[in-house]
């Protein structure tokens, strides 16, 4: 019986050894298992290559991870080069190293955890390694990095990952991400060109909110690829930059047109708001509903053909089309929700005699901001004629 409990004790005091924080060459490590993580650093040395390896008890131990908050503050390294065998670097691993201006990353690379270059200001470029499956929020947020490449072995990238970087102008995020978070790039006042991939298939909100300089943004699929996509608010929301898709001979096109036919017609909410290039929507015949806030926002858009198959616009559909010019209402619309016209100077002619009962009381309503009044005209079906194919209001 003494045996058993001395060889248990023995065992215990093994792990309890094994689990805690030891230290070499300056090092702080702890072994778990049968590998080493870095937990910390006491040296001052401004250019690092961290050990590949641990040696404990006689017995080496690899290095696979950057233990959270390693060298989190640690304003003398400017130089990091991080040990192949690695795969990941832990939460804040490296947050507010502000002199750190060069990181290597190894090949062997799987996980980049929160915020774990988060205010490295001096830091103006790195490459992501093509191992590299999941970059954490705020992972490289408050850095001095330029231009941003993520492969597309990289499956999701967190909240903020890339926001207020002051400096940052182009990014590239290849095929192969699928996931993206809110306010990716939150804040980057510089950001003028970003790329996304098709297979991306949930846009979350506010994507590029505050990013006033961007000027485009391209999306490596077709249009029927972007209305898969499903669309939690706008990935352009907040920001005006004009939208790029691919064509059937996969060359990118600016994103002036549209044309809905009965094969697009479940597309869902939200899916063009903010789509500031966009100039002219025609629904063709077939098509029964406009969704909610299917064009909101769309700050440029001034021809829109609606059908006479249309049965249902739901709520702020059109809300805020501060150009639109005119819009002919078939009478097969029954519905039209809260808020679908409004705040617009178009000319909105009605081919119903007066407001059917499904339509809400404030489907289109002046609205009076510090930019300006907005105020929609309605003219109902006795009112106007078509003359020469155009809309034309009835002297009396």
């Amino acid at each position: 019986m003494k045996k058993i409990l001395l060889s248990v004790l023995s065992i215990f005091s093994i792990i309890t050894l094994m689990s805690c924080t030891l230290l070499q060459n300056k090092y702080l490590y702890e072994i778990v298992e049968d590998y080493a993580i870095i937990t910390g650093y006491e040296g001052n040395a401004s250019n690092l290559t961290i050990p590949s390896e641990i040696k404990d008890n006689k017995i080496l131990y690899p290095v696979k991870e950057i233990g959270e908050e390693a060298f989190y503050q640690n304003e003398t390294i400017k130089k990091v080069v991080i040990p192949k065998g690695v795969i990941k670097i832990g939460k804040m691993a490296f947050e507010y190293c502000i002199n750190l201006k060069d990181v290597k990353m190894p090949s062997t690379l799987i996980n980049i955890e929160l915020a774990a270059f988060g205010g490295c200001i001096k830091l103006k470029k790195v490459e992501i390694p093509e191992s590299v499956e999941y970059i954490g929020g705020y992972s490289f947020a408050r850095t001095g990095l330029k231009e941003i490449n993520v492969p597309g072995s990289v499956k999701v990238i967190g909240i903020k990952t890339f926001e207020q970087n002051s400096e940052l102008k182009k990014v590239t995020i290849n095929i192969g991400t699928t996931e993206i978070y809110e306010q990716l790039f939150y804040k980057c006042p510089k950001l003028e060109v970003v790329e996304i991939p098709y297979t991306i298939k949930e846009f979350s909100s506010y994507i590029f909110e505050k990013c006033d300089n961007l000027e485009k943004i391209y999306y490596n699929g077709t249009l029927q690829d972007f209305c898969n996509v499903d669309m939690k608010r706008s990935f352009q929301s907040r920001c005006e930059a004009k939208l790029y898709l691919k064509n059937n001979d996969g060359e990118y096109y600016e994103f002036n047109d549209l044309i809905i036919d009965n094969t697009l017609e479940n597309i869902g909410a939200f899916q063009f708001v903010s789509t500031t290039s966009l100039k002219t929507v025609t629904i063709e015949e077939g098509v029964t509903i406009i969704n909610g806030y299917q064009f909101a926002d769309c700050l440029n858009l001034k021809e829109v053909k609606l059908p006479s198959s249309l049965k249902e616009i739901q709520s702020y559909a059109f809300f805020s089309c501060v150009s639109l010019e005119y819009v002919v209402i078939p009478d097969s619309v029954e519905t039209i929700g809260i808020e679908a016209f409004s705040k617009n100077n178009a000319i909105i002619y009605c081919e119903a005699t007066s407001k059917p009962l499904g339509w809400s009381k404030s489907w289109c309503r002046e609205y009076r901001e510090a930019e300006g009044i907005y105020t929609p005209t309605v003219y109902w079906g006795n009112e106007w004629e078509y003359v020469n194919g155009v809309p034309t209001v009835i002297n009396k």
